[in-house]
């Protein structure tokens, strides 16, 4: 099983055990059964033969009581199956050096080239161009799960 977000785990309520056809002794906590209703996200974890992260420091952070969202016992439990995967890019396709959908290539010895390409991307995206405006990126969703983990990072390390 890979758990990508521990926020969204599937709690249903009780009776949708039998509704599913579901042995009635799965429904314990040594099974499926979370506070008093299914989780599916807790059956996964619980039955998994190896659980998977999405990076080594989110398979730390969801055995705390901060980012567990009440599995952090479970998932504490399974540490030995437990295995956080570095998501990561290709630094060979995605090279600011060699890339050429950037105006102006840039590397670690001369980062010139960074301030054009942001003053390009301004003008292209029709935002005021200012060299003293930060421009932030961002792929993912927002979420309150991930300003928490952002506000928790940023006070913990």
């Amino acid at each position: 099983m890979t758990v990508h977000n521990l926020a969204f785990q599937g709690v249903f309520p009780p009776q949708i055990v039998t509704e599913l056809g579901l042995p009635a002794e799965c429904f314990q906590p040594d099974g499926v059964e979370f506070y008093g209703n299914l989780s599916f996200m807790k059956a996964g974890l619980y039955y998994a033969d190896h659980i998977t992260t999405v990076s080594p420091s989110y398979a730390n952070e969801i055995q705390t009581d901060a980012l567990g969202f009440g599995l952090q016992g479970l998932l504490a439990y399974r540490r030995e199956a437990l295995t956080g995967i570095l998501n990561g890019i290709d630094t060979t396709e995605w090279d600011p050096a060699t890339d050429p959908n950037l105006v102006h290539p840039y590397n670690a010895t001369d980062i010139s080239g960074k301030s054009a390409n942001k003053r390009e991307l301004q003008k292209r995206m029709g935002l005021h161009i200012d060299p003293d405006l930060p421009l932030f990126g961002l792929v993912g969703r927002f979420t309150p799960q991930k300003v928490w983990i952002w506000y928790w990072k940023l006070h913990h390390n």
